[in-house]
């Protein structure tokens, strides 16, 4: 709520008949709140397979999205906000090494979003109001009209209440109702109603520590829910080091999508039910970062999808999952006059065990590491990503599994007309690596993209 005005278009064209074109304009005053935007992106997808004459066959997609978002201000203390958004999707679902591919799934999306927004001295009041569709239907064959239809629409509202007992310490208190209503092919008419409230405790006992406390309660149509809870602490021993911690238990109920998804949705799926707990040790120092965290995570019934049936996935509850792990963060920015450099380095540790196979879940890498480094002189700017990821097992008893890779991209990138106007480059795949992050799907080599960004203020 400010008075600007300003609209952004963007070109980004690449190998394999990439493309995507996106504008976006924003107005706003003191009191008004306007934004709006369009995107269109496709890609032929037929990328070559390493060490073969053939190629990704029925891997083409076209998407347009649009989004727009609207605030007004009613007064000193009154807000409302409306969000919208929608996506048309259609694509070909790609072959694989063993296995041609010919489906095609369209898919349609429309959210919508209605909020009122209270704020005082010492209370703020949200209330929101949304409804989300979506269709869409699966083609086995493309090239024929027969096809599954499903849709879903979910209406949720959903109360905030925030009080302020005094500077140090607030209350957060809330309501949500999730009411479902799907329809399909093979499913008939189905609805289930979610129903939970929560509340907060937030206090920072001094500058140094503080801490959050927080319950939550459910109730389903379709599920029993668990009362599950959450605390955690921040403790600063100086201005640049410290601790942090939390425990929470948690749920997740079973989507739609994942009861009736037409190929391989399982309608006996049960809930999640899950533990999970961290600490952690950071130093911030002036332009740097350094941030080491262990965590562990404990779930009953975790879905999981998998494969079922050749190229057919379908989820399914693994009964006992125990997880644990360590991630480490490093960062650190250099400036010198008009030269700037940041390099910064993410890697994580991660055991995700089956508990009564004693083997770890499919596609979960026991190892995963990122490294880039971004340099900035004057309109210039040139970016390296370096990822590795670890080697994974393919099949539940780990008999079988994926090589590890690494994979290195560059983006080049030029300004003028004051930053108004920026073209480039990226390559992505530098060093031509073949790997699969899917069994028998292999991704693509070297690969091209060129942009063009356009912003006027």
């Amino acid at each position: 709520f400010a008075p600007s005005k300003q609209l952004f278009a963007a070109l980004t064209g690449g190998s394999f008949g990439f493309f995507n074109g996106n504008v976006l304009g924003r107005y706003s005053t003191d009191r008004l709140f306007v934004k709006t935007g369009l995107t269109y992106g496709r890609s032929d997808n037929d990328y070559p397979y390493p060490e073969s004459d053939r190629k990704n066959e029925n891997g083409e997609y076209a998407n347009i999205q649009w989004n727009t978002a609207f605030g007004l201000k009613l007064g000193p203390v009154h807000e409302i906000d409306f969000y919208a958004t929608g996506t048309d999707s259609d694509r070909n679902t790609s072959g694989s090494i063993t296995a041609p591919g010919n489906a095609r799934i369209k898919n349609k999306t429309n959210r919508f979003l209605l909020a009122y927004n209270l704020s005082g001295f010492r209370l703020t009041s949200r209330l929101k109001l949304a409804w989300l569709h979506e269709d869409y239907r699966y083609y086995f064959d493309k090239d024929d009209a027969d096809n599954s239809h499903n849709e879903s629409a979910n209406l949720v509202a959903k109360y905030d209440l925030n009080y302020s007992l005094n500077p140090d310490m607030r209350i957060d208190a809330g309501l949500i109702n999730t009411y479902k209503k799907g329809k399909g092919d093979n499913i008939g008419e189905v609805d289930q109603n979610d129903f939970e409230f929560y509340t907060m405790f937030n206090h920072r006992v001094s500058s140094a520590f503080q801490y959050n406390l927080s319950i939550r309660k459910g109730f389903s149509t379709g599920y029993d829910i668990p009362f599950i809870y959450a605390a955690d602490l921040k403790y600063n021993f100086s201005e640049d080091f410290g601790i942090k911690a939390n425990y929470a238990t948690n749920y997740r109920l079973p989507t739609f999508n994942d009861l009736y998804w037409v190929p391989g949705g399982n309608p006996d799926l049960k809930a999640e039910d899950t533990q999970t707990g961290e600490i952690g040790v950071f130093w911030y120092l002036p332009e740097a970062r350094v941030e080491l965290t262990s965590y562990f995570n404990k779930s009953d019934n975790l879905i999981q999808w998998v494969p079922f049936n050749g190229d057919i996935w379908r989820p399914v509850n693994v009964k006992k999952v125990t997880g644990y792990g360590v991630e480490a963060l490093a960062e650190k920015t250099f400036h010198y006059n008009s030269h700037y450099l940041k390099l910064k380095i993410l890697y994580n540790f991660s055991v995700s065990e089956d508990s009564s196979l004693k083997k770890q879940l499919i596609y979960v890498p026991y190892h995963k590491g990122n490294g880039s480094a971004v340099y900035r002189h004057r309109r210039f700017s040139f970016a390296y990503n370096l990822s590795y990821t670890g080697e994974v097992f393919t099949t539940s008893s780990n008999t079988q599994s994926l090589d590890d890779y690494w994979l290195s991209d560059i983006n080049l990138s030029y300004s003028w007309l004051q930053t108004h106007l920026n073209f480039g480059a990226g390559i992505y795949n530098l060093f031509n690596k073949a790997y699969e992050s899917v069994a028998y799907y292999p991704m693509p080599l070297r690969n091209f993209k060129i942009f063009i960004n356009y912003k006027f203020d």
